[in-house]
């Protein structure tokens, strides 16, 4: 079975789960790893966590994919991180979702103009997810924005004036949103579209 990870990492168990999923459980190759802070190369390992990460389908199977990860310790005395684990380009750390799946997932919703919420659940993935896969994306794409030269604050009407029924009795809500706007003078103003039938008069 061809997972696309055979670069950095080597499968130790497949296991089918049934007719359209298979459980990978896969390690990093190298058992060395160094030290974040200090740089110095150890295989001393604490422990074996075993992590479950999200990943694309492999050979037209859903993959149930568990990383094995190595919690090594530091060999340098002087060193201030005591152990650390393994890191791999492939899942980022503390991510529980490999690179390539993100990647997709942003660019589900970018480039096929859909949903977050659509996306989010054909990939079992929840929305903050994948809507951090899409704002990862758009970072990716977008130029860097300008400076703001003149800050200004909008205050806008959220909705109606309403009623609401408090335990000292009805209270009036009039609820308003307060924002920081770009108040540059010299870029172009944009109007919000009435959604109303026109005022008379």
């Amino acid at each position: 079975m061809l997972l696309g990870l055979e670069d950095e990492f080597t499968v130790l168990q497949l296991e089918r789960i049934d007719a359209d999923t298979v459980r990978v459980v896969i390690e990093v190759i190298d058992p060395e790893g160094a030290c974040p802070e200090c740089g110095v190369l150890t295989s001393r390992i604490k422990e074996r966590p075993l992590v479950r990460v999200k990943d694309l389908p492999a050979s037209g199977q859903r993959t149930d994919l568990w990383w094995l990860k190595r919690r090594l310790v530091c060999r340098e005395p002087a060193c201030g991180t005591a152990t650390f684990t393994q890191q791999s380009r492939a899942v980022p750390a503390r991510s529980r979702l490999t690179t390539r799946l993100r990647e997709k997932i942003g660019s589900a919703i970018a480039s096929g103009n859909r949903a977050v919420s659509e996306v989010a659940s054909e990939y079992q993935v929840a929305w903050s997810t994948a809507h951090r896969a899409l704002i990862a994306l758009a970072n990716q794409w977008l130029p860097e924005p300008e400076p703001t030269r003149v800050l200004g604050i909008d205050e806008t009407r959220a909705r109606s004036v309403r009623w609401v029924l408090e335990e000292a009795g009805w209270t009036r809500s009039n609820p308003w949103m307060t924002s920081f706007v770009n108040a540059d003078p010299t870029l172009p103003g944009h109007l919000l579209a009435r959604s109303w039938r026109p005022v008379p008069g």
